[in-house]
């Protein structure tokens, strides 16, 4: 209706800010539509950055695992950064123009910063057995990355739910793989105690990994499909059920491939 009958209105603007930071797809198809049609420079610039700002946070975040959809958004967001470095060079003197490129380079850098979508950077540190490995030894499983602190009660609570999944996925193309943020002896312990059964890097307090992995809260958990691309991240404990589902899709997806000699 606000599109129908006031188009025309700057006011626009105001409506698009409260519809854009909903998380709704809907919600990011207005914002397109008010780019197209409002007559208001300003509003369309509004609209244009509550548009980057919901995809920048869907793709944090994403409520899908379809490389298709993560590609999409990647593609869009490229798009609107194009178009705000154009828009200023194209000699417009509107005030809304000429913050253009100060936008696009903000933008870039936020996308350039989510790297869901994208092949996973590499892992490499010790176990709490001083053992060496990578994220790449386990290239051809699904992988569940788990940034954690047993000071987190959040962490804590998943720990028997990741036990069973251990157990439960153990025969199948599935690994769970700890980041652990603390004193090694933390994780010495959770390891003897058997509370903690999957493998982890000991990365201590605001180590290497954490710092490269930009984790800023914990739990963190960032699920890799069998290529090694970042499929879905989430901060904060997710919901099981969710997750096991995610989990299941990207296994029927590598089950699915054709066997190898």
């Amino acid at each position: 209706l606000a599109l129908q009958h006031h188009r025309d209105n700057p006011h626009l603007a105001a409506i698009s800010k409260s519809v854009g930071d909903q998380p709704a797809s809907s919600a990011r198809e207005f914002c397109r539509q008010v780019r197209e049609v409002s007559p208001h420079e300003a509003v369309r610039l509004g609209a244009t950055l509550h548009l980057s700002g919901s995809l920048l946070r869907w793709l944090q975040s994403p409520d899908s695992i379809e490389v298709e959809g993560l590609k999409q958004a990647r593609v869009e967001l490229e798009q609107i950064i194009n178009s705000l470095e154009k828009g200023a060079e194209s000699g417009s003197q509107g005030n809304a123009s000429k913050q253009g490129p100060a936008i696009a380079n903000a933008l870039r850098n936020s996308l350039a910063a989510i790297q869901t979508g994208l092949p996973a950077p590499e892992i490499e540190g010790v176990d709490v057995q001083g053992q060496s490995f990578k994220l790449s030894d386990y290239r051809g499983k699904v992988v569940l990355l788990d940034f954690f602190a047993d000071w987190c009660p959040h962490c804590r609570r998943m720990y028997p739910g990741e036990r069973a999944m251990v157990e439960q996925l153990k025969d199948r193309p599935f690994a769970l793989l700890g980041v652990h943020s603390e004193n090694q002896k933390v994780l010495d312990d959770l390891v003897k105690q058997n509370k903690v059964t999957w493998r982890c890097w000991a990365d201590g307090p605001q180590g290497p990994i954490v710092q490269r992995w930009s984790v800023e809260a914990f739990p963190t958990m960032v699920l890799l499909d069998h290529q090694g691309r970042i499929r879905w991240r989430s901060s904060g404990a997710p919901d099981e059920s969710t997750l096991n589902g995610l989990i299941e899709q990207l296994l029927a997806e590598v089950e699915a491939q054709p066997a190898t000699d």
